[in-house]
């Protein structure tokens, strides 16, 4: 997909396109029989201003909604609340009691892992200082005399200096390595009673693990949530004060915007039921009665207002609800009223009518032509019909068809010139083998309509 020639994904398209296209199909017959798409419907016709107050009200109602859910599940009764601060408390304590938050998880393996090990460090240890010994064969005496050599040999040859000097360093480290180890060794030595200590710690920690986290650190965010828990609990009703005078804020807040959307929708509608009866003579629907009545309810996403359209048909006939009155052709020539007026307000360049003629014929189907015709001075209309009357007044004709190329069904589109106009046209009024007669019906329709755009 593109746009001005840029690649744009699916959603892009489908954002703009609603700007540019108003596609009009059958099943919007259905649609605007329900009271909600009435009531959308009159919204979509007010200002820029009543829109932004809708997407407002939608907000804070949404919010309103939560808070009242919230509200739902933070109410309890006063036993849960004695059992929850009971529980809440015994765990705090328990955690403190245990001191488990002082310890140092990877300090206290390390001092286990060298107390469950420490013979065999010992045992190691001891191998290595008898190789760094000073008997006869050790390195360290090995290392002695290597150094003694080497300074003999300095005392002739300057060039050897160098390495006397990294023999010596090397007999230098080596000493102070035997030196620390001895230091460890020492620290070898370990009392039972540390290790019982060490040891019980492990035990605290695994048996918290197990109830307040896999982790110190999840077991003190689990204990600094219990406390705020605790905190809450004993300030519950203070709490639930706020929050229920929170929600009523919030609810006067609402009354007091949808009292506006409606006040807003009423004189929407005082503009809408004059161009509608202006729409609906053109229609040849003078003797049509209309009126949107409005009826308070409960606050909802969409206000206080339940709206319907009332219609009469005919003279000194009551109003009755649309949805319980209107015929399919009625329903038609009202849409494309509708369609007349909302095009107006929305500006929208391009509209596709899928078939607005249904239930649709005689005169009435001039009539909606003429309609069409006018409004598509200010805007690209794009007809699907198989009604002669409406087909023959358009500026160009397009022939949607189907054929089987080699065992396979195509559909194409092509458009028509001035003589397949006209012979499309009687086949759709007689059939395939139309009379004389009804192709010069079809020719003086055309040409009428031409006559008409000179």
């Amino acid at each position: 997909s593109k746009v001005n020639n840029i690649p744009v994904p699916s959603s892009v398209l489908k954002d703009i396109s609603k700007y540019l296209i108003d596609i009009y199909g059958q099943f919007e017959n259905i649609t605007i029989l329900s009271k909600a798409e009435q009531r959308n419907f009159i919204d979509s016709l007010g200002s820029k201003e009543h829109k932004v107050k809708l997407l407002e009200y939608e907000s804070l109602y949404n919010e309103y909604t939560d808070k009242i859910s919230t509200l739902n599940q933070y109410k309890k009764t006063p036993e849960e609340v004695s059992r929850n601060l009971e529980f809440l408390m015994y765990q705090i304590e328990d955690i403190k009691s245990s001191k488990v938050l002082e310890i140092n998880e990877d300090e206290l393996d390390r001092r286990l892992e060298i107390i469950e090990n420490q013979q065999h460090l010992r045992d190691s240890v001891i191998k290595i200082m008898s190789i760094l010994g000073e008997d006869e064969q050790d390195i360290m005496s090995g290392l002695g005399r290597i150094n003694k050599y080497s300074e003999d040999i300095c005392r002739f040859d300057s060039t050897f200096i160098e390495i006397s000097n990294r023999i010596s360093q090397i007999f230098i480290e080596a000493e102070d390595i035997k030196r620390e180890i001895g230091y460890y060794f020492d620290t070898l030595n370990f009392d039972d009673e540390e290790y019982v200590l060490l040891d019980g710690q492990r035990s605290t920690l695994f048996e918290a693990k197990r109830k307040y986290g896999n982790s110190i650190g999840e077991i003190n965010e689990f204990y600094e949530n219990a406390i705020k828990q605790v905190d809450n609990i004993k300030n519950y009703e203070k709490n639930l004060k706020y929050k229920e005078d929170e929600i009523e804020r919030i609810k006067l807040e609402l009354f007091s915007i949808a009292e506006l959307i409606s006040d807003n929708r009423k004189k929407i509608t005082i503009n809408f039921e004059n161009n509608l009866k202006i729409q609906l003579k053109e229609l040849d629907m003078e003797d049509t009665s209309f009126k949107v009545y409005f009826k308070d309810t409960d606050i909802n996403i969409k206000g206080k207002d339940e709206i319907s359209f009332m219609i009469s048909f005919n003279k000194n006939e009551p109003l009755k609800e649309f949805s319980s009155v209107a015929s399919g052709g009625e329903i038609s020539r009202f849409m494309l009223a509708i369609k007349s007026i909302e095009a107006e307000v929305e500006k929208t360049p391009t509209i596709i009518f899928d078939e607005i003629d249904t239930g649709i014929s005689g005169n009435a189907g001039n009539v909606v032509g003429t309609k069409l015709k006018t409004l598509s001075n200010n805007h690209q209309l794009i007809c699907i019909s198989h009604l002669p009357q409406i087909i023959a007044k358009g500026d160009k004709q397009f022939l949607v068809y189907k054929e089987n190329l080699q065992g396979k069904i195509f559909s194409n589109v092509k458009e028509l010139l001035y003589d397949e106009r006209i012979k499309e046209l009687a086949r759709i009024i007689e059939g395939d083998k139309y009379s004389d007669h009804t192709y010069n019906t079809a020719k003086n329709m055309i040409d009428d309509n031409l006559r008409g755009e000179k």
